[in-house]
């Protein structure tokens, strides 16, 4: 069964339109199938620690073979509206260098969680790039590449390394990361991404 884990509703109404509310509490879950798959859509809510708790909870109580985290995501020296794959994953807001760790570094894992070759591969009409995840909206360029940013997949990508699972994490570029408009930007299209998502969810699957 494929797990598809959305941040917010407004991310993930257009996939579950035809899914059934297997529950409501303490994720809201849908489920049913896309593409053929047997597929979970699960509602984490924002922010790292919520990912983690929904990501820990469906890979402990359903059988997950693999995990799909679409979302809109600010983005630099990338095109807005645009949709990316990541490559690799990691936090910009946790450091524990005066250790030694690299910048985004838990202790007892990769500084950066990577996609396997394999599966970048099968997606090579895509284009890939780094996420950055933190526990804050991101409005300040953290390197000068392309690149980026939301509030749970990195923390995902984590858990599904815990886990040993693969990860597909699609992201559709909703603002700029240090442009005049990026709020405004941020405010006016924060729901309207649903159906896109959809589509791009759909495309990975068929591949699959």
């Amino acid at each position: 069964m494929t797990l598809i884990i959305c941040a917010m509703m407004d991310e993930a109404s257009a996939l579950v339109k035809n899914l059934n509310l297997v529950e409501k509490t303490p994720f809201e879950i849908y489920k049913g199938r896309i593409q053929n798959h047997e597929v979970l859509v699960m509602i984490s809510g924002v922010g790292k620690t919520n990912a983690s708790m929904a990501t820990a909870y469906a890979l402990t109580k359903f059988n997950i073979d693999l995990i799909i985290n679409p979302g809109i995501a600010g983005g630099a020296h990338v095109k807005k509206h645009a949709t990316y794959l990541v490559s690799e994953a990691s936090y910009h807001d946790f450091d524990l260098t005066v250790f030694n760790y690299e910048i985004g570094q838990v202790p007892k894992y990769p500084a950066k969680f990577k996609v396997l070759e394999l599966l970048k591969n099968k997606f090579s009409n895509f284009t890939f790039v780094p996420l950055f995840t933190g526990d804050k909206f991101s409005t300040t360029l953290i390197n000068n590449n392309p690149y980026v940013a939301d509030m749970e997949g990195a923390a995902i990508f984590q858990v599904a390394y815990k886990f040993n699972k693969n990860v597909i994490s699609l992201k559709i570029v909703s603002d700029v990361i240090g442009s005049n408009n990026q709020i405004d930007d941020y405010v006016k299209l924060e729901s309207s991404f649903d159906e896109i998502l959809s589509e791009e969810v759909r495309k990975i699957l068929e591949v699959l």
